[in-house]
């Protein structure tokens, strides 16, 4: 619920342990979503030089920390290495964030 993933929660087809709260919850009017998923692609990265990400990274959102990353891979489509994280909602938006790797700060851009 707290990364707006509830709609991969088939509520009809059978039930499942926690169904009845997860329904609950998600009729609730105190139903906010605190988190979100997002997609970056680090910019200044060097794959032969610079250390590679793993996972749990801490997300930096115009010089606020915002979340983490939750992993990371290398696309040779487009020649960068992407990470996948989650964030607070209140530090999301387009511009303006940064991967701490290992005490490097790196530029990252938002992925739609």
């Amino acid at each position: 619920m707290d990364s707006t993933l509830t709609y991969f929660a088939f509520f009809q087809d059978a039930e499942f342990i926690g169904q009845q709260a997860l329904v609950a919850a998600t009729e609730s009017k105190d139903c906010t979503h605190r988190q979100r998923l997002i997609h970056l692609t680090l910019g200044d990265h060097n794959i032969d030089t610079d250390i590679w990400p793993w996972g749990s990274e801490p997300i930096y959102f115009n010089g606020k920390l915002v979340g983490k990353t939750t992993s990371a891979s290398y696309s040779p489509a487009s020649e960068s290495v992407l990470c996948w994280g989650q964030v607070n909602v209140d530090g999301y938006g387009v511009d303006g964030y940064e991967v701490d790797i290992a005490g490097k700060m790196f530029k990252a851009k938002l992925c739609s």
